[in-house]
């Protein structure tokens, strides 16, 4: 399953980057993470790098997608908030502002909840 990623505020595709940095140092996600940019319009010198596509081919993929993706965000300095959409049109979202003040047995809940919403018939093998 591939799932596409976009983060909000990111006007200069910054975020973006660093979060698929993030993401393929994980080895179970190594060599499946790539951006797609922005559509470019016309008149202009490029668009802004704004979705990444992350292929999620085990279980262990999902897991390791949503540990990383929570550290992430949880040490963003801005309210930065991310979307994570499934093949359906299926949306999980999750904000900085939310993750900050969690406490450890939190987090691990909120990682088990997006796990399953984005294995969730979304035919991830197990």
């Amino acid at each position: 399953m591939q799932v596409s990623v976009t983060v909000t505020p990111d006007e200069d595709g910054d975020d973006v980057r660093s979060l698929r940095i993030s993401l393929a140092a994980e080895e179970d996600l190594a060599g499946r993470v790539a951006i797609e940019p922005a559509a470019q319009k016309p008149g202009s010198l490029g668009g802004v790098v704004d979705t990444l596509l992350v292929s999620l081919i085990s279980a262990g993929a999902v897991t390791a997608f949503t540990r990383v993706l929570i550290v992430w965000i949880r040490h963003q300095t801005s309210d930065a908030k991310v979307v994570m959409r499934k093949p359906d049109g299926t949306e999980v979202e999750i904000s900085a502002q939310r993750v900050r003040g969690l406490s450890p047995e939190a987090l691990t809940a909120m990682t088990e909840h997006m796990t399953k919403s984005i294995e969730s018939n979304g035919q991830v093998p197990q």
